[in-house]
């Protein structure tokens, strides 16, 4: 938190009256990303009188992300097809230009995301159509929140030539980020990755089992019914047709 926000919170403390906590609500993905959120996970638990509950969520991630890392990291790069992740929204939906250089589920099974090199943190960023056309990833993951727009433009020369759409390598995954950050729906999404990517090293993944189990970490006996709400309502973890 810089100088300026650290007034802003001053401010609004002496104005309200009330204890003002500033916590980090920026990208995650990262290892410094993490430790950034993970710190605020414990402040939040703290205050709410709930550290052993932050501390078990903390550890729950870690857990799943050391799963999907002892699955891949050892695959050579010749063997893995290259990705990429299509309108991943920030701030609102984009286009298929809509990306992440660094986004939590490729980085979770260590995919060869084609705009790695754009950033060293995750972030929503845009890219310019020429660079995805010379990219040509092998497959091609979409967020669906962006649909609408990436259909239309999958209509149109050169992108409907991209490998991808050719071979109808594209698949729908949960939207894992809006305007704020969803670790359960990037954990789920890398599982799903992984299926699509490796298949011989995730052959004993049930998406939707694997899927509950996840949600029901978070969200205790609600877990199963929110998972497939909210895969049924974005069409999640198939192909686009």
């Amino acid at each position: 938190m810089g100088a300026s926000d650290a007034q802003k919170v001053n401010d609004l403390e002496s104005k309200t009256r009330i204890p003002v906590i500033a916590l980090y609500t920026n990208p995650i993905g990262t290892s410094e990303q993490d430790k950034l959120f993970y710190h605020s996970l414990r402040v939040t638990g703290k205050v709410l009188g709930k550290e052993e509950r932050a501390e078990e969520l903390i550890n729950i991630i870690e857990n799943y992300a050391q799963d999907l890392n002892e699955r891949t990291k050892d695959i050579p790069d010749k063997q893995k097809p290259s990705a990429y992740i299509a309108g991943r929204a920030f701030y609102g939906s984009l286009g298929i230009t809509g990306t992440d250089p660094q986004w939590p589920p490729f980085n979770l099974v260590n995919v060869r995301n084609v705009a790695h090199e754009l950033s060293e943190v995750s972030s929503g960023i845009n890219i310019d159509k020429e660079a995805l056309v010379g990219w040509n990833p092998d497959v091609i993951f979409i967020s669906p929140v962006s649909v609408v727009i990436i259909e239309n433009e999958l209509k149109t020369s050169p992108l409907k030539e991209l490998k991808a759409v050719q071979e109808k390598e594209m698949h729908y995954i949960l939207p894992y980020t809006w305007y704020a950050y969803n670790k359960e729906n990037a954990i789920v999404d890398a599982y799903y990755v992984g299926k699509v990517m490796y298949p011989k090293s995730f052959q004993d993944i049930d998406i939707d089992q694997k899927g509950v189990e996840i949600f029901r970490e978070f969200y205790g006996d609600r877990g199963e019914q929110a998972y497939f709400e909210l895969k049924d309502r974005y069409n999640a973890f198939k192909k686009y047709e």
